[in-house]
């Protein structure tokens, strides 16, 4: 009895094997048509509809992004900070309670606020002490401003910054040794590359005046490779003082208080495929003063979320704009022409408190540049081209990237960082 049981069982379990076997196919079938009608909906909106709708979007535009609130130089007392919603994070539900229901849960002006990892909803509500209106701003929802913490007290000046921005005055440069000049920005992890940067400058025949900005409390004058660059490559090094002209701010002083009328700011990991002296003459910068290379990034397809919804258009009470985001690698500008422009910079690097950057609103000083610009109504000439993208394979550290800009009349050359290769 027991042989034929076993048979029975061994049976059983053939049968179940191959039936597993036969839905586990069955499955796959179903998936694969699955992806086969859905990547066919994707290029028919893609190619066929896409185009259509675009026809119509700025229209939508119009209903479907918030309306930007250009305030102009109130004064605001803060009054509380109020929970949206459920009150809590994470939530499925919280952003569509949000519009129909306010829970009874409020912090006082002067609690901080941790938004932890999923986020804190609501927002700040303030009083015009004129009119005594009562206005909601800084706004939070689950998934945003995450891991950060404030307090409403910041409300007043984050309600005022984009009056502020307008309004204030940097004390410029104006002593220019030289017409046209390059600027560096250094540290000392960025030394090496800078010094192969300047020395390929060299190489093309490029004779311009070369500014290299460092700090002395990182990076002393007497380093070597800085006096090999004063020797050698005729290079002007200069110190930065400034407390808050730090990391990627640096950058922006160095623009703000170089000796050169015309600036071609260059990241140290940037190399010139050509002598670049020519993009001085171009008609694009000589009409506008100041050119800006596009980065891969626009909305609807960013990893840094600047899109119609992003609070920065709140912020500096500007309307949205749809457009590629910069590439702040090399950046060309006459700083007599965009003198307006440049005191609105130096508001979002060198001024307290800096949301947009501490807020996450942008990456670092990438877009800093055209957002000024924007907010000052200054011209400036995007490089229409996007980047194209060329890669090495070296063992055994594996793809080296390296990103280049193009178009008619411009050509640079900037290695891409990390993060955005692997956002890509």
């Amino acid at each position: 009895m027991r042989w034929p049981l076993a048979v029975g069982v061994g049976g059983l379990l053939v049968i179940s094997l191959l039936s597993c076997q036969r839905l586990d196919s069955l499955l796959y079938t179903i998936q694969d048509r699955a992806v086969h009608h859905a990547s066919a909906a994707a290029h028919y909106a893609r190619y066929q509809l896409y185009p259509s709708l675009e026809q119509v979007l700025p229209y939508a535009e119009s209903f479907l992004f918030p309306t930007v609130v250009a305030r102009h130089g109130a004064s605001y007392s803060c009054i509380k900070f109020q929970y949206t919603g459920t009150g809590g994070c994470p939530s499925q539900i919280n952003d569509v309670l949000s519009y129909v229901y306010t829970p009874n849960k409020t912090e006082a002006c002067d609690t901080v606020i941790h938004t932890g990892i999923y986020g804190v909803p609501g927002y700040c509500e303030l009083r015009d002490d004129a009119t005594h209106e009562t206005i909601r701003t800084l706004y939070t929802s689950c998934g945003s401003l995450t891991g950060r913490q404030f307090t409403c007290a910041l409300a007043a000046q984050y309600a005022s910054y984009g009056h502020d921005a307008s309004t204030f005055i940097y004390a410029l440069n104006t002593s220019y040794f030289a017409r046209r000049g390059i600027v560096f920005s250094v540290h000392p992890g960025a030394l090496a590359s800078a010094y192969a940067s300047i020395a390929h400058l060299r190489a093309t025949n490029c004779s311009l005046p070369i500014e290299v900005w460092h700090r002395p409390d990182e990076l002393p004058a007497e380093n070597a490779i800085l006096q090999a660059l004063e020797t050698t490559f005729r290079v002007h090094v200069r110190p930065i003082f400034h407390p808050l002209a730090t990391r990627f701010y640096s950058k922006i002083y160095a623009v703000l208080h170089s000796a050169f009328e015309s600036v071609l700011l260059l990241d140290c990991d940037n190399f010139a495929v050509q002598n670049p002296t020519y993009l001085f003459s171009t008609h694009a910068f000589q009409s506008t003063g100041a050119v800006f290379w596009p980065d891969y990034w626009r909305p609807g397809h960013t990893c840094f979320n600047i899109d119609g919804y992003s609070r920065l258009w709140d912020l500096l009470g500007i309307n949205f704009v749809d457009m590629f985001e910069q590439e702040s690698g090399q950046v060309l500008i006459n700083k007599t022409m965009s003198e307006p422009a440049l005191h609105v910079l130096a508001f979002f690097a060198l001024h307290e408190p800096r949301f947009l950057t501490d807020f996450g609103m942008v990456y670092g000083d990438k877009d800093l540049f055209r957002l000024a610009w924007l907010k000052a109504a200054a011209p400036f000439h995007m490089i229409a081209r996007p980047q194209a993208a060329s890669a090495s394979w070296t063992a055994p550290t594996g793809l080296i990237f390296v990103a280049t800009a193009w178009s008619s009349t411009t050509r640079t050359a900037t290695s891409s960082s990390c993060t955005e290769i692997r956002s890509s």
